[in-house]
């Protein structure tokens, strides 16, 4: 019989991905305040309505969960801290203490980590600058409380909505097409992996005897944000004069933000996951990006 894993946060742009892969393996239930048109088995739910939750939770007992439900608008993060630390760590608790889960998987973020440093490992010390990583470092710490084996991911993502939303590569593949001079920051440092690439990599977790705890799973290599601009162009014969390469510091965003949080994911490595180099992540992007949009 088929294992129940739940899925939070499926109608993203990662949430889909997972969706998409673990339905052939496992009984998949998403919930979401949207609706799912692709998931059988869905609860249309508000998961910071810890009541509805906890009900929700009960009726399906999932024996895994991966929550991966975020609000990643910074701005907003900061303008309303306590949705963001409902979502992210008031539904976090409910989640992950249910007593049916025995594997819980928390999509964390690079975020944690203040950027003044590069190659983060699990064991570094985080230091969250804002309210978004502030409340996604207090959900690790919620995890490894109340979850029976609990896998916290730390990462950062690239990819696509169906639709084409606001994602970085999004924004930069909208502006470039439109022939609109946007900045890359030369000095902001990420080695992000492709949504698919991810859901790939945590169904290998799934399926591996690795011990619980914090992984980092990232690109085996790195860019900086301007760089990663340029790929763009290059890939979809956009104007390249069109990037200004600048510091983040010469904008005041007002909200603090890191500069490098390259993650080291030799701990994944060493337990048999086997990552790949940015320009693979980013090779893996753009062919489903046309693929799927005719870009």
């Amino acid at each position: 019989m088929k294992k129940k894993l739940l899925i939070t946060g499926a109608s993203g742009m990662l949430g889909k991905e997972f969706l998409k892969l673990l339905s052939f393996d496992y009984l998949v239930y998403t919930v979401g305040r949207s609706s799912i048109k692709t998931s059988k088995n869905h609860y249309l739910i508000d998961i910071t309505e810890e009541d509805s939750l906890k009900q929700v939770l009960d009726l399906i007992n999932p024996e895994i969960i991966i929550h991966c439900a975020a609000n990643v608008n910074i701005n907003d993060c900061e303008a309303n801290y306590e949705n963001a630390y409902s979502l992210h760590v008031n539904s976090t608790k409910v989640l992950s203490s249910h007593p049916t889960t025995d594997k819980f998987i928390y999509i964390s973020t690079d975020s944690v980590f203040d950027g003044t440093k590069s190659n983060y490992i699990e064991t570094d010390t985080v230091n969250p600058l804002n309210n978004y990583s502030k409340t996604k470092a207090k959900g690790e710490e919620i995890v490894l409380t109340f979850a029976k084996n609990p896998y916290i991911i730390r990462t950062n993502i690239i990819g696509f909505s169906p639709g084409l939303g606001n994602s970085f590569f999004e924004w930069g593949f909208n502006e470039l097409r439109n022939s609109a001079n946007i900045k890359g920051f030369n000095d902001v440092f990420f080695n992000p992996l492709y949504t698919k690439d991810l859901a790939d990599k945590v169904n290998e977790l799934l399926s591996l005897n690795i011990p619980k705890g914090i992984y980092n799973f990232s690109s085996s290599s790195s860019i900086s944000k301007y760089h990663f601009l340029i790929e763009i162009a290059k890939e979809f014969n956009f104007d390249i004069k069109l990037i200004q390469s600048i510091s983040i510091d010469a904008l005041n965003f007002g909200i603090k933000r890191p500069k490098n949080t390259t993650l080291n994911n030799a701990k994944a490595s060493n337990n048999g996951i086997v990552f790949p180099s940015i320009q693979q992540t980013i090779e893996n992007l753009f062919k489903d990006f046309k693929k799927r949009t005719n870009a």
